[in-house]
């Protein structure tokens, strides 16, 4: 209450009391308002404490709820991370699995690469004991050549012999047997040579004669075993000389003891004839 208000107060009461009873009243009422100015103050404090407390409380409230959101997220995530964990866990377990069975792996490896140079060294002296064979044997064929060297010189002189003796027989041969199974008037038989793009070429046998009445020519090849490459070599050469002997009936025959399988197989697919040195047509 104000001062003014206060002095028209304690005139209204001073009018009704006496003196020393309106100044008690006046001043207790004067303290009576304090009291309720006090009151109302304090009041109009506490509600805007409340106020405050109000907007507090609101602001905790939502603050609980951004938390409660907060708290509902992280038990998301701890759940999440649970179930992770749970994943990891597993993986690990595979992974110890996997790690164990690598080990094994790495273990039968370690005893295949034992074995291996167990077998490397057992290889390793094989070889060198094959080494030493080899040398042993590089020796031995060494001795073998030396041996098939001389016994070549003597089987070419006896072949020399032989060649010239088995020529002799054929020459002695092949009429009488041609003129048998042909019917050939041998008119000449021997060893010749023609002269082919400058060059000598000698035939072991060359038989001259006729066939009824026409002229004939027989090429011989005598060889005491006859292969089949001896065969298409000497049938090549007929090739040759054929354009050069002068006649248009130029046969191949072949003289000596004995003839392979595929020798015979070529003498009979190119027309020619085989005479044995036992005077055996083939």
């Amino acid at each position: 209450m104000s001062a003014a208000n206060l002095a028209a107060m304690r005139a209204e009461i001073e009018g009704v009391f006496p003196p020393e009873q309106a100044k008690v009243l006046t001043n207790a009422l004067a303290d009576a308002m304090g009291l309720q100015q006090r009151y109302f103050d304090e009041m109009s404090a506490l509600r805007g404490e409340v106020r405050e407390l109000a907007r507090a409380q609101q602001n905790l409230a939502e603050a609980q709820q951004r938390t409660e959101q907060r708290v509902e997220q992280l038990a998301e995530a701890q759940q999440r991370t649970e179930q992770r964990l749970e994943q990891l866990a597993e993986e690990q377990r595979k992974l110890a699995e996997a790690q164990q069975r690598t080990e094994q792996r790495v273990e039968q490896l370690a005893e295949a690469q034992q074995r291996t140079e167990q077998r490397v060294e057992q290889l390793a002296e094989a070889q060198q004991r094959t080494e030493q064979r080899v040398e042993e044997l590089a020796q031995a064929q060494q001795k073998t050549e030396h041996a098939l060297q001389l016994l070549a010189r003597q089987v070419g002189g006896l072949s020399d012999k032989l060649g010239g003796s088995l020529e002799d027989l054929a020459i002695e041969t092949l009429p009488y047997v041609l003129s048998e199974a042909w019917g050939i008037e041998v008119s000449d038989c021997g060893h010749d040579s023609f002269i082919i793009d400058g060059r000598e070429v000698e035939v072991d046998l060359v038989l001259r004669g006729t066939i009824g009445g026409a002229n004939v020519v027989v090429l011989g090849e005598v060889k005491a075993r006859l292969t089949a490459r001896e065969v298409d070599a000497f049938l090549q050469r007929v090739e040759q000389v054929r354009s050069v002997v002068g006649c248009d009936d130029v046969r191949a025959v072949f003289f000596g003891f004995q003839a392979n399988l595929d020798a015979r197989q070529r003498i009979r697919e190119a027309g020619a004839a085989m005479v044995f040195s036992n005077g055996r047509l083939l």
